[in-house]
């Protein structure tokens, strides 16, 4: 199992250029849509499709990095590449926690606290 977010990143943007039906099929799916559409237009994806993706990669590399203990090469190979998935998924912009506006600008998020206190 490996973290969704990446490849359907890269769908999208093959789709983009390849199939228009497809492409707006997957910008207009349900749960991948919305990560899509702030990629394409902000290149930024949410926080919590972030951890997931860290997660899940982790568990799935580092499972088969152990089942493959006896390739210390290909181990070695896998865990790599999961540092670097890593790090360019931190590196990517986080989308801010209310999202973005229709002009395209950071949404202010006003919660406060019992006490009327911004949070």
């Amino acid at each position: 199992m490996l973290p969704t977010t990446p490849f359907v990143l890269l769908a999208a943007a093959c789709f983009a250029r390849g199939s228009q039906r497809f492409h707006r099929w997957l910008t207009n799916h349900p749960r991948l849509g919305p990560i899509i559409q702030d990629w394409e237009r902000h290149r930024s994806i949410p926080l919590r499709a972030k951890c997931f993706a860290i997660a899940t990669m982790w568990v799935s590399m580092s499972t088969t990095a152990w089942f493959l203990r006896d390739r210390p090469a290909v181990s070695i190979a896998l865990l790599a590449g999961a540092v670097l998935l890593t790090a360019w998924l931190l590196y990517l912009p986080t989308r801010p926690r209310g999202g973005y506006n229709p002009a395209g600008d950071r949404v202010q998020d006003d919660r406060r606290d019992a006490r009327g206190r911004q949070s």
